[in-house]
């Protein structure tokens, strides 16, 4: 039987907000790749359109090693993406998953629909769990972080001179 709405107006909006930050994250990897090879960020963006946040995340860590790039350039961009990458399989579960209410007080999880049995994992790889709550004040926390990280990631490079101001 389905769920009733437990998903507010509030809800929403954070919800599109965090989906919003990691296209800005995808964005900036992507510029960011693009500079280190010196081609159109278009030309970046056609080589990674087919890819997620946890594979362009990973090209671009990949190519900063394969580049003689500063020494601390690879651990900086590591710890900068580090930030939404603990915070993709929450994407992944908004953009897949319906909700319901969760036993936190004033919180919301994703409702498996499948009811998967233990070990086996959706192919959109968010873990397959009852226990992820999230109220609204931990969701309001998770887009300012993701935001304020975002900021010092894009000034980290351009800085660095790998993308224009």
């Amino acid at each position: 039987m389905d769920e009733p709405d437990v998903l507010s107006d509030q809800h929403l909006m954070l919800f599109g907000s965090i989906v919003q930050w990691f296209a800005h994250y995808e964005l900036t990897i992507q510029r960011a790749i693009s500079g280190i090879l010196r081609i159109e960020v278009s030309s970046a963006v056609l080589l990674t359109r087919d890819l997620d946040f946890t594979r362009k995340r990973a090209a671009l860590l990949d190519l900063v090693k394969e580049r003689a790039l500063p020494d601390d350039f690879w651990e900086r961009i590591f710890a900068f993406l580090a930030v939404p990458a603990t915070r993709a399989s929450l994407q992944d579960q908004i953009v897949h998953s319906t909700w319901k209410k969760s036993p936190e007080p004033a919180s919301i999880q994703p409702n498996w629909i499948l009811r998967l049995p233990p070990g086996i994992e959706p192919t959109y790889r968010a873990p397959v769990s009852d226990d992820t709550s999230y109220s609204l004040d931990l969701l309001g926390e998770i887009v300012r972080d993701l935001a304020e990280n975002h900021e010092r990631f894009v000034t980290y490079l351009i800085d660095q001179g790998v993308v224009p101001a």
